[in-house]
């Protein structure tokens, strides 16, 4: 079994490639069975890890196990480090640089939106001098912007009710404090 650390001067934290077998498995063990085998949660190589344990363990791990006809590429990172889209983001560009592809089809975007103190500000007096007044506080502002992106970007029917809800401060109720 092979194991390779690929770790980058400015993370502390280094991704795990691992390649293994997994003698007598088939590819039709795994897609066609009903219920999910029980050797497939090893096929995962961070499966059952908190977000926070990505403090002592890699925040990337990708292992290659060789079935009986065929591969499967387990591929498992922290949701600190990326969330569904960007995971599967990840994962095609791989792909396609697997596949000799020198540009890629759809590049990463590095640059995001945080709410800081000036951009809140921005937002609350936008707000204000949309409707004329002084009356819409920072957290409207700022949940009036969040609603707004959503719908833009879902392409909601203007003519539809639509409900939005944001859930805040739940971790001690989930558990996950």
């Amino acid at each position: 079994m092979a194991d390779v650390r690929f770790i980058s001067s400015s993370i502390v934290q280094a991704a795990n490639y691992r390649a293994s077998a997994a003698d007598g498995v088939t590819i039709s063990d795994i897609i066609k069975t009903v219920y999910v085998p029980l050797i497939f949660h090893s096929f995962f190589p961070l499966n059952g890890l908190k977000n926070y344990e990505g403090i002592t363990n890699p925040l990337l791990k990708i292992q290659i196990r060789d079935l009986a006809d065929g591969i499967f590429i387990g591929c498992t990172i922290n949701h600190v480090v990326a969330d569904g889209t960007s995971f599967w983001h990840f994962f095609n560009s791989w792909s396609e640089i697997s596949k000799g592809s020198i540009h890629l089809s759809k590049p990463p975007v590095f640059q995001r939106w945080f709410p800081d103190e000036k951009n809140i500000a921005k937002l609350k007096a936008e707000a204000n001098a949309e409707i004329a007044t002084h009356n819409i506080s920072s957290l409207q502002a700022l949940l009036s912007h969040i609603w707004r992106s959503v719908i833009r970007n879902k392409n909601f029917d203007p003519n539809e009710e639509t409900n939005y809800r944001v859930v805040i401060g739940t971790r001690q109720i989930a558990g996950a404090a």
